[in-house]
């Protein structure tokens, strides 16, 4: 938000956010890890950080969050 603001921008005026999570690479059996926060999220808990990110950021766009482990496409 800063970054977007600070070149000028407006949040979701002019600005947005779209994320490609790859939950394939993170994710096995339900389970996700977070490398960067050190805890793991089962499904409901993965959908529940991303939809504190969308309240509190000009997210549109989350490219398949619950993607099956090892699917392809």
């Amino acid at each position: 938000m800063k970054a977007i603001e600070v070149a000028g921008f407006k949040p979701l005026g002019e600005v947005a956010i779209a994320l490609d999570i790859a939950p394939t690479r993170f994710g096995r059996q339900g389970c996700y890890t977070w490398s960067l926060a050190g805890d793991e999220l089962d499904s409901a808990g993965l959908l529940e950080r991303l939809a504190g990110w969308i309240a509190r950021s000009p997210i549109v766009s989350v490219e398949d969050p619950l993607a099956v482990a090892g699917a392809q496409g």
